[in-house]
């Protein structure tokens, strides 16, 4: 037992890189329909060394001949992995798994220096996987990983640690800058602490400390932003304006009659809800008995209540996806944070668990009722079909893309989840919206919001027909 404590956080770590290789092996994350606006870019960059998406440019001005309406960093990345391992379904998945895999060993890591046991680590690699699972290719799995570096890098009160600590933080940002919420209270907390510590040891030399450290993350933020302007061919007005522009109509209203709404739509009132009041509940508990419980609990709860707000304030939008991991990350924290010993620990374990189990209610009925059809002859037709037809226009869902071409689409290819000109909604709604000169490429569960396509299955549990879950998503079609 002594050698296993001893060496507990190793102990975590191979098993954290091993379920995130069984993830990559079951091959997760499964298509989403963001995966070719979030890719496009950097496989062109990586076959033309072209900084635009040439598979939404139907879909907005300002994306008809560069990407600037998200920061570029992740394209940029991303292009170059894609330069080294090929474009290809494994290549993508092995970029996303191994951004998994470096968030969770350097959150390990951070955990591990604030003295956390090991299984907060694993729990909170488990969280990540549930968000990272319905995120598809997204850019925040890089985000996420450039986050965790940036944050560990700044444990050690260092100078060069706090410089590529500072700057990786800065990648996150101009990775998503969704990020910036969470970077900003997490490195200020960080530092707070690291500065308040050192305040002990160099009282006569503290104002020194301070404009030093100052100098280094201005520093910083020079290179971070030379290397932007690098990134955008020093265009910054004109990215400045695209981003603004796609920002503006990606925020929904803050309002409390809003978020109501929003927690009652399809059941979230129960698959969500309940981990939004419990933690709160588990907040409040602190805020009451605040001398019961050690300094740290204190300070990562409140750094994480400010960055859930600042999250809720900016953009709502990740309700369910940024928002809720770190709504996960606190109630681990709070809940590791209690003596072990203490009974309130057991049962607050056990309500998470019962929590979680029904957070991820459709994941688990997802995956049970998953049916995998016999597609692969009609995957070669329509393979069959589009080299026979070459020149055609085709519209190709995030399924098709990854199942029928690998990646590797037609020159003539359009993403069809946003082939349509931007007037609030971006994809055809009614199979009467083809035109002539379009051959789709599409998930025949698109049924769901497409009128006009044949009827798909859906998962059956228990007698029950989940309307909204297809049991064979993958069942791709061609409709000429």
């Amino acid at each position: 037992m002594k050698i296993i404590k001893k060496h507990s956080y190793t102990i975590a770590i191979i098993l954290i890189t091993s379920f995130w290789l069984f993830y990559y092996y079951l091959g997760y994350p499964l298509p989403h329909i963001d995966d070719l606006f979030f890719i496009g870019a950097a496989i062109n960059v990586a076959k033309n060394g072209e900084f635009f998406n040439p598979y939404i440019i139907e879909w907005a001005e300002p994306v008809v001949d560069r990407f600037y309406v998200q920061p570029p960093f992740h394209s940029i990345t991303l292009a170059g992995w894609l330069k080294i391992f090929g474009i290809s379904t494994q290549s993508l998945l092995l970029f996303q798994c191994f951004c998994y895999f470096i968030f969770s060993i350097f959150t390990a890591l951070i955990l591990k220096n604030y003295g956390f046991h090991p299984i907060t680590a694993i729990c909170t690699t488990i969280c990540f996987a549930t968000w990272m699972s319905i995120a598809g290719l997204r850019q925040d799995a890089l985000s996420m990983a450039y986050l965790a570096i940036g944050l560990w890098l700044l444990t050690k009160d260092i100078k060069c640690r706090y410089f590529f600590g500072f700057s990786f933080l800065g990648f996150s940002i101009l990775s998503s800058i969704v990020s910036m919420v969470y970077a900003l209270p997490f490195s200020i907390a960080i530092v707070t602490y690291n500065s308040w510590r050192k305040k002990n040891t160099i009282k006569s030399k503290y104002s020194k400390y301070i404009i030093q450290r100052i100098y280094i993350l201005l520093t910083s933020m020079v290179f971070v932003f030379i290397l932007f302007l690098t990134s955008i061919n020093f265009e910054f007005y004109r990215f400045i304006s695209d981003i603004a522009w796609h920002a503006s109509w990606r925020r929904n209203s803050i309002e409390l009659s809003h978020l109501i709404n929003v927690l009652t739509y399809g059941y979230r009132e129960i698959t969500d809800a309940p981990l939004y009041i419990f933690y709160i509940f588990l907040v409040c508990t602190i805020v009451v008995k605040r001398n019961y419980w050690q300094p740290k609990a204190v300070l990562i709860t409140l750094t994480i209540t400010i960055a859930l707000i600042l999250n809720l304030v900016l953009y709502d939008r990740t309700l369910f996806e940024n928002f809720t991991f770190f709504c996960w990350l606190g109630v681990i924290l709070i809940i590791s944070a209690i003596p072990a010993s203490h009974r309130t620990r057991i049962t607050f374990t056990i309500v998470a668990i019962i929590i979680f189990t029904l957070n991820q209610s459709w994941n688990i009925i997802n995956i049970i009722g998953k049916q995998t059809p016999k597609t692969e002859d009609s995957y070669g037709q329509i393979r069959q079909f589009v080299q026979e037809n070459p020149h055609r226009k085709y519209l190709i869902d995030e399924w098709g893309a990854r199942l029928i071409f690998d990646y590797n689409l037609p020159p003539n290819t359009i993403d069809w989840n946003f082939s349509r000109y931007y007037t609030g909604i971006a994809n055809p709604q009614s199979i009467t919206e083809k035109y002539s000169d379009e051959v789709w490429i599409i998930s025949k569960a698109k049924g769901y919001s497409l009128e006009g396509l044949p009827d798909y299955p859906r998962v059956e549990l228990f007698g029950y027909t989940f309307d909204s879950i297809p049991s064979q998503p993958d069942d791709v079609i061609i409709i000429d």
